[in-house]
């Protein structure tokens, strides 16, 4: 079926650009990566068809196998690699939503597992399939109306509520749950520019110890840890995805010499640096 008024539709000053899509059809190919680093919105990604293997500032490595939902904070570093061919549907936002207008996220702070720090995702629901099928075409069919697509959004909210138990919500979007929203957003912003704890409670205008137990009580791991495993996780993804020297990475991670770079690796991720690269010299790279 044809759009009616084609040409009124797209001419309008609202038709979604890349700079306001709400939704988005991705694809990607049997051994490509796409690199989608530090989002400034919030991104639903449901995996329709395929296997990807995808790592994070948080997580390496996971496998993901088609029909599920992956979400993804702001500032993420975000790599997918497509073990199978893999088609999504993508969803941004940047503004607190509610899952309805009588029940916001907070309402799902009772059945928050503070000790979970685990990778989480959703299986995609026969209702949500439905849904994503229609989003789907008219994706195809160019009907890229804002409007229309901040309705839909809100639909798809909807159904997280209305089809998906409370404690599985709770996990799936811990990064939205909570009155302290903006000390994780700030902690995710601010890690890279910060060299001690001391440092990082001035800049949240704290104390040390309100700041160290702040950060506890919304990311499980102490503050010192926390900024060791995203190090871990830079370094992991320079090493596969970057391009850069050896040298370079061990340089600007202050390393004291190579060799010394060369036991992290094998001791945090079991293989050389060499070895590393290796795994991911032959895939395709997209910046998204």
């Amino acid at each position: 079926m044809q759009l009616l008024c084609h040409d009124e539709h797209v001419n309008c000053l609202n038709y979604i650009s890349e700079h306001n899509e709400v939704f988005k059809h991705f694809e990607l190919k049997e051994g490509s990566i796409c690199d989608n680093s530090e989002n400034d919105t919030f991104i639903l990604y449901f995996l329709l068809k395929g296997e990807i293997s995808i790592s994070t500032n948080c997580f390496l490595s996971n496998e993901v196998g088609e029909n599920r939902i992956i979400l993804m904070p702001p500032k993420s570093k975000l790599v997918i690699q497509a073990l199978k061919d893999s088609s999504f549907i993508l969803c941004s936002f940047k503004e607190q939503l509610s899952l309805c207008n009588s029940y916001s996220f907070t309402n799902l702070i009772p059945y928050c597992n503070k000790s979970n720090s685990e990778f989480s995702s959703l299986p995609i629901t026969s209702h949500m399939y439905l849904f994503l099928q229609e989003i789907d075409y008219y994706l195809k069919e160019g009907m890229l109306c804002p409007h229309f697509f901040e309705l839909k959004k809100k639909e798809l909210f909807f159904l997280f509520r209305i089809f998906y138990q409370k404690e599985d919500l709770a996990t799936f979007f811990i990064s939205l749950i909570g009155k302290d929203i903006d000390f994780k957003r700030f902690v995710i912003e601010n890690y890279q520019n910060v060299k001690s704890v001391d440092e990082f409670a001035e800049l949240s205008n704290s104390s040390v110890s309100t700041f160290t137990r702040r950060f506890k009580d919304h990311f499980v791991e102490s503050v010192h840890q926390w900024i060791l495993n995203q190090k871990a996780n830079k370094i992991y993804y320079e090493i596969k995805f970057s391009g850069k020297s050896f040298q370079e990475i061990a340089n600007n991670y202050e390393f004291s010499s190579q060799a010394h770079f060369n036991r992290f690796c094998k001791s945090k991720y079991g293989k050389a640096p060499g070895e590393m690269r290796k795994e991911s010299s032959t895939a395709e790279i997209l910046i998204k």
